[in-house]
Parts: structure tokens; sequence; C-alpha cells
């Protein structure tokens, strides 16, 4: 369950940010509130936006500034092509390496 003043302080912070649809800080809001921490802690943007009918673009703006408001920790991944692994995650985009090997499937 949410910590509610914590929630409505980082809310707050989010909707400073620049004038969002009142929907989507809504339902971004009832996603906090209602999901598990396990679909919170996978959350993507573009399957946000997909099943809300939002802009997948000002979604992805909307998350951004949501981790920057300390709702969420963005972390960037890379994925292996090949199988699928998960093979890096850093928390800083410019962390992430131009190319990688992958362990499982040696590609």
């Amino acid at each position: 369950m949410a910590n509610q003043q914590l929630l409505d302080e980082r809310m707050n912070v989010l909707g400073s940010v620049r004038s969002w649809p009142e929907e989507m800080l809504a339902r971004l809001r009832r996603r906090i509130e209602q999901g598990s921490d396990d679909a919170l802690y996978r959350i993507n943007p573009f399957d946000f936006a997909a099943g809300e009918g939002f802009e997948p673009g000002l979604t992805l703006e909307l998350m951004l500034h949501a981790a920057r408001a300390d709702l969420f920790q963005m972390q960037w991944a890379l994925v292996c092509r090949g199988c699928g692994e998960m093979v890096l995650q850093h928390e800083r985009l410019n962390l992430l390496e131009d190319h990688f090997f992958c362990d499982v499937c040696d590609r």
C-alpha cells in the first residue's frame, strides 16, 4: 500500500513540472495505488500508454519526470536480441555500453 502523504507530495512535484492531462495523472496515481509491487517494478511507459489510450511520447515524458520526482526508479537495460536475457542494467542512460556480449547464448 502506498504512503498517501508521500504520494501526494511526489504527485504534486510531478504536476508542477508542466501541465499534464488530468486523466493521465489520475490513472498513473491509480496504478501506483492499486498496482502490485511486481507490476510497478517492471512498468513500461509504452505498455502503460497503450493500455490507457495515451500518446506514447507524452507518456514516456511523464514517466521520466515521475522518476525525477522519485515516484519510480528508472533502470536502463540491455537485452540480448538473440535469447532475450537481460545482460546489463544501469540507472543512467549514458552509462550503457555501445556493445555487449551475452554469456547465455554467446552472442
